[in-house]
């Protein structure tokens, strides 16, 4: 995993520490996680407008070209 424990040390302590050390390394790939996310985010709503507003009553053209009838 790239890294082992210290042979010469006590096994509770090697433990101990390859334990930390595992637990820091989740840390910090969640945080690299959220921020690809934001940065992704981020690029992609940059190329995007805003969502018009539609309120009751206001007239809007309506594509009928899935619409089937008889």
């Amino acid at each position: 995993m790239g890294f082992e424990p210290d042979q010469p040390q006590s096994r509770v302590e090697s433990v101990n520490e390859f334990k930390d050390q595992m637990k820091d390394t989740l840390e910090e790939a969640k945080v690299a996680l959220v921020k690809s996310k934001d940065d992704m985010t981020l690029y992609y709503n940059r190329k995007r407008s805003p969502v018009p507003e539609f309120k009751t009553g206001d007239m809007v053209f309506l594509d009928a070209s899935d619409i089937q009838t008889t």
